[in-house]
């Protein structure tokens, strides 16, 4: 039985690709996601950092049953939605909706505003003609949109407007979890403070809950209320918000905390930054230790031999490195998002 308090439960997550044979034999493995574990309280935002290829988007998709789930399970209160098939997925799927990064390809161009919002609606037969039509226009106000704005195609918006579009149709549904995958990385600075802040307006007046995807520490900072850093398909580091910026113990995060400095911090800490250099190892081919080693200025063979576990600081801080809390380096102050 699920703790109540929690909408999102994921256990054991794993998202495999096989991308065909291999040469000399085999198949040809991507471990795109390898063993992720965490929970959502109803009403936060659980925030997953990371790089490029960290498998941060694949756990989104894998939430909301856009890839195969490989192995584990996730829950959306007491539902075993990772083990839903046909229809009943599909009526499930109201209680779950996405926010994604591109505001212009997630709209199609052919419909107005308003049948955009209320297309969830009508695909999952919720309500009828004229109380969809009322949702949408509902949907449009909330996000901060006149009501006329209905009446108008995507083109005719800014690029702020539309994700503010594409955050009204996720709402339409009244949905149990949001999943935001990048959602104001394709736009302006000063816009994507707005959309950061209404999203934290509807967490509040309508009781949501998030899985906010990022590569920004900032935005990450500024919206969360607690976070898992991913590298190559596994948490390294996972701690509420404000732990983690002030007490952050694995070495990849502080080489992500160090790229996302402001220029006055940058000055007087640049000689004292851990130095992250190379490329990741293959997600097709995983190091057997710690998948982080080849590129940590710490690692040492016990590093290169033995993966380490996801261990308890305390405060619901984990870390999964041999010597966390042995390696103090400073952690300066990055940037404020908005």
């Amino acid at each position: 039985m699920s703790d109540g308090n929690n909408i999102l439960r994921v256990n054991g997550l794993k998202v495999h690709f096989d991308t065909g044979r291999a040469p000399g034999g085999g198949r040809r493995i991507v471990h795109a996601v390898d063993g992720v574990n965490f929970s959502v309280k109803k009403g936060t935002c659980f925030g997953i950092v990371g790089e490029s290829g960290s498998g941060k988007s694949t756990i989104a998709q894998a939430i909301m049953r856009l890839v195969p789930i490989t192995e584990g399970s996730v829950f959306l209160k007491n539902l075993q939605i990772s083990g839903l098939q046909g229809e009943s997925l599909r009526d499930a799927r109201a209680r779950f909706q996405m926010v994604f990064q591109d505001p212009f390809s997630s709209l199609n161009p052919r419909k107005k505003a308003r049948a955009a919002i209320r297309e969830p609606l009508d695909l999952l037969g919720i309500g009828d003609a004229k109380g969809r039509d009322e949702v949408a226009e509902e949907m449009l106000t909330a996000v901060g949109l006149h009501r006329d704005a209905g009446r108008l195609f995507p083109h005719q918006f800014s690029g702020g407007q539309r994700q503010r579009l594409c955050i009204a149709r996720a709402l339409a549904s009244r949905p149990d979890l949001i999943v935001c995958d990048e959602p104001v990385s394709a736009l302006d600075v000063a816009i994507q403070a707005q959309i950061l802040n209404l999203l934290r307006k509807l967490q509040q007046d309508m009781g949501l809950s998030y899985v906010f995807i990022s590569h920004d520490l900032a935005v990450v900072q500024y919206i969360c209320d607690e976070v898992g850093v991913m590298y190559l398909g596994q948490f390294v580091e996972r701690a509420p918000v404000g732990k983690l910026f002030a007490e952050a113990k694995h070495p990849y995060t502080w080489s992500l905390m160090a790229a996302a400095l402001s220029p006055e911090a940058e000055r007087g800490a640049l000689a004292k930054r851990p130095l992250l250099g190379g490329e990741p190892p293959s997600p097709t081919n995983p190091p057997k230790g710690c998948r982080f080693a080849a590129r940590c200025p710490f690692a040492t063979e016990k590093c290169k031999a033995e993966p380490p576990a996801l261990r308890d600081f305390g405060g619901g801080h984990r870390v999964a490195c041999h010597f966390a809390g042995e390696l103090e380096p400073p952690i300066p102050e990055l940037k404020s998002a908005a």
